[in-house]
């Protein structure tokens, strides 16, 4: 038989276990019949309680809860266990990510850091958020806890970046109302920067900027859903600065772009690797090799990703020597 009691003035919470004879109904006589067994070095004889308690609302962060029990068997003397402490940590932690320069080439280092307050539970990781183009933000990295990772972007563009940290016992860190740093990328955007001549009678002249070789020309016959982007194999000659490819016959007849390479990202935390690419890339697969050797083949990775926001999100674990991962376009 089980009772409990609680004497809300003292805090005091009180447990009876009692052991019932099934066939009496009364105490057991037989002193090892009880509920718990002699104890012994499989620890068979411990046995325990468990609770949860709420803070009072006026309990402010830093105060320090003090818990002991006594356990009291039978007619024996009453054995204190240890004192336990628990710490209220009601803030949140503060963090910013560094200033960047106004202007940035096309991959550049973003830095945080943070802390929590003296007493709190400590910092435990990070959000990054970023707008592209005064867009609205999106969450780029989520529950890091490293301080800085490379970030790809577009010429011509302008991003904006603020981070939010949280603390061990889950407090979140309000946004702030303006972002922390904004950086341009150099050059122009992509659509700027692809030039496109008619030739007669029935060829294109197609060139953009030797820089820009994370891009590549696309082309599709005509704006419906039943065509699909394909990138344009031909390859450029370079002609300056420029990279220039000449089209003819019914390839006059298509429009084209440039498409920015999807970036993929490698970071380790917590002792594990975290692969992350953009949720766009659906005609792009991952793919790792142990070396990179000629007789070496890349090999698809067949894990499913977890989807955080716009990115795509892996987990894998470290292995010995090393692996390589690469983004592909089967």
């Amino acid at each position: 038989r089980v009772s409990a009691a609680l004497n809300p003035t003292t805090g005091l919470v009180t447990w009876t276990l009692t052991s019932i004879d099934p066939v009496t109904g009364q105490l057991v006589e037989d002193p090892i019949a009880g509920f718990l067994p002699p104890d012994n070095a499989q620890h068979q004889g411990e046995g325990y309680v468990s609770y949860s308690i709420r803070t009072k609302p006026n309990v402010a962060s830093g105060v320090v809860i003090t818990n002991q029990a006594r356990i009291v068997f039978d007619v024996n003397p009453p054995i204190n266990t240890p004192i336990v402490t628990n710490q209220v940590d009601r803030l949140a932690p503060s963090s910013s990510v560094q200033p960047l320069p106004e202007t940035s080439t096309m991959t550049f280092d973003v830095k945080w850091s943070g802390a929590d307050e003296q007493q709190g539970s400590g910092l435990a990781s990070y959000d990054i958020f970023v707008s592209t183009d005064n867009s609205a933000f999106v969450r780029w990295l989520s529950g890091v806890t490293s301080n800085s990772v490379a970030f790809t972007g577009q010429p011509g563009s302008t991003y904006r970046f603020y981070s939010v940290a949280w603390d061990n016992v889950g407090n979140l860190e309000a946004p702030p109302a303006y972002a922390d740093a904004t950086t341009t990328i150099k050059g122009q955007s992509s659509s700027a920067s692809l030039e496109i001549r008619y030739l007669p009678p029935s060829s294109v002249q197609i060139s953009w900027p030797t820089s820009m070789v994370q891009y590549v020309l696309q082309a599709i016959p005509a704006f419906n859903a039943a065509q699909n982007w394909r990138s344009v194999t031909d390859p450029p000659s370079v002609v300056g600065d420029r990279f220039v490819l000449t089209l003819g016959d019914l390839e006059a007849t298509h429009y084209y772009r440039l498409y920015a390479l999807p970036q993929l990202s490698i970071q380790q935390t917590n002792g594990l690797l975290m692969l992350s690419w953009p949720k766009s890339a659906t005609d792009f697969r991952l793919e790792v090799r142990e070396d990179l050797l000629p007789a070496t083949q890349w090999q698809p990775v067949s894990d499913v990703p977890l989807t955080d926001n716009n990115r795509n999100v892996l987990i894998v674990t470290p292995v010995t020597p090393s692996r390589y991962y690469r983004l592909v376009s089967p």
